[in-house]
């Protein structure tokens, strides 16, 4: 049979077989089969009228289905995320989550596509980031609001992640999100100068049973600590009794001592001795890595740490006052990040790199203004001078901002005393 069936009469002698007839294949000829030919019609909802077809009139417009434009708003933002977030560096390199968080960034596609819920909440959060309403946050109204809004969420956070066991994190996409989560989760607790419920036995060994942990975990294993060493801290400084401050103190030297041990420990088996990672410029066309940006990050957390720890040993050695080792002086450490500084922020870090520079700049910046006071330092001055030189400098500076305002408000004069204190003490022993 040939052409439509409604438009032409079959030939008496048509056998009508499938998928051709007989008399087509006897003699060659294409057969067009018995169905009609399916032409797509582009087409509004409303019924066509012959007036609506004026001259000039555009063509028609195309609605796509609504998976797809959901699809698309989807990878607008992801694309959008990833362009500021970390520059042509996607998906993040195995070898890098040795040292540094970033391998949640490549759970993303999959849990995005495995979940609608869950990619609902991710672009959400990416949203919220490109718009800047929490990765550009302001205190224009409330001068500590970032930092509260940045507290409520890690606080938030932890919540979700503690009302599981530690079982739940030890393999697949929930441990690389548990292990790439713990490190703001522990500075939070550290600026907040509270114990954190993952310096328990527990989690710090659980979700490794079937993950080794790698040299980032082991210094995170470290940090956990120190929430309860600052926690500690503040009790002693708050004793009247004589004889419990003296326990206190003790007990505290010798958590000083041990957590030292450890860090020392690190660094000569885990810890990164290539010197030449540092830049001194974020000229675009400076050499960079990100693998350099990692060693620089592992490293700087080490340095951040040695600053808080033996900032509290100088506390805790001063009454009576006792002699320390050169290599405690907590500016060595300040200077260190400060050289950092130029590298973490370099363009091509993105905003990556803020997120990497805001706990370290915070922890030196802490302490320089404790003991040096409105004195622009040489350490103060490199800090200062690499955030005019980024584009993300003062996005670093505005945090840190409101980071020290609100724990100047939950600790008073006592945390500043506490380190800022120790100048005087410094002094007399240089």
């Amino acid at each position: 049979m040939l052409g439509d069936p409604k438009t032409a009469v079959p030939a008496e002698s048509c056998d009508r077989k499938r998928p051709v007839c007989g008399q087509c294949l006897k003699l060659g000829l294409k057969c067009e089969g018995y169905g009609r030919e399916i032409r797509f019609i582009n087409v509004s909802g409303e019924p066509a009228k012959a007036q609506a077809h004026k001259h000039g009139q555009g063509p028609a417009r195309i609605t796509a289905p609504a998976a797809l434009v959901r699809s698309a708003y989807a990878e607008k933002y992801m694309g959008m995320f990833w362009s500021g977030y970390l520059p042509g560096s996607k998906p993040f390199p195995a070898h890098i989550m040795q040292y540094t968080g970033g391998g949640w960034t490549n759970t993303l596609p999959q849990l995005c596509r495995a979940s609608p819920a869950i990619q609902k909440i991710m672009l959400a959060v990416l949203y919220g980031l490109y718009e800047g309403q929490i990765f550009f946050g302001q205190d224009d109204q409330d001068r500590i609001a970032q930092a509260s809004n940045w507290r409520n969420h890690v606080n938030g956070e932890l919540a979700v992640v503690a009302s599981q066991p530690p079982e739940t994190y030890v393999s697949g996409y929930l441990h690389q999100l548990f292990v790439d989560g713990r490190l703001h989760l522990t500075t939070s607790a550290i600026q907040a100068r509270k114990r954190t419920v993952l310096s328990n036995p527990e989690w710090k060994t659980v979700p490794w049973r079937e993950i080794p942990k790698t040299p980032k975990d082991r210094l995170i294993d470290i940090f956990v600590e120190i929430p309860t060493l600052l926690e500690n801290l503040d009790i002693m400084r708050g004793c009247q009794e004589a004889d419990t401050r003296e326990a206190l103190q003790h007990e505290l030297l010798q958590t000083c001592w041990e957590l030292e041990r450890e860090l020392i420990n690190w660094r000569i088996h885990l810890g990164i001795k290539d010197p030449t990672y540092t830049l001194g410029t974020t000229d675009p066309s400076s050499p960079y890595s990100l693998e350099h940006l990692a060693a620089c990050h592992i490293m700087c957390l080490y340095w951040s740490a040695s600053i808080i720890l033996y900032s509290t040993l100088h506390i805790v050695s001063n009454n009576p006052p006792t002699p320390l080792p050169p290599h405690t002086e907590p500016r060595i450490y300040c200077r260190r990040i400060a050289e950092a500084v130029p590298l973490l922020l370099h363009p091509l870090a993105g905003g990556y790199g803020v997120h990497l520079t805001s706990f370290p700049v915070s922890a030196a910046m802490m302490y320089l203004n404790a003991v040096d006071g409105e004195m622009v330092s040489e350490e103060k001055r490199m800090i200062f001078d690499a955030f005019k030189g980024s584009g993300h400098g003062r996005t670093v500076e505005r945090f840190n901002g409101s980071m020290q305002r609100i724990d100047a408000m939950a600790h008073g004069p006592a945390m500043m005393e506490s380190v800022g204190g120790e100048s005087q003490t410094l002094a007399g022993r240089r």
